[in-house]
């Protein structure tokens, strides 16, 4: 179960990179078009926190799909 739900928070983070959202190097990140330079704690982090909503989502229908639950 742990492993579904970290499989499906970092699945979102690829969709985030692949459309264009969330783009990530060593000295910033740009994250739906905005340059960020000064980056917050982890927890407070648009793309971590659109991630760990999102991934929630995702893990309901993956476990539905695997489990029927």
């Amino acid at each position: 179960s742990e492993v579904i739900s970290i499989l499906s928070h970092e699945l979102i983070h690829l969709h985030q990179m692949n459309s264009g959202d969330l783009m990530v190097t060593e000295k910033y990140v740009i994250w739906k078009h905005d340059t960020l330079s000064d980056i917050k704690s982890y927890e407070n982090r648009e793309w971590e926190i659109e991630a760990f909503g999102l991934g929630e989502k995702l893990e309901k229908k993956i476990n539905d799909v695997l489990y029927g639950k």
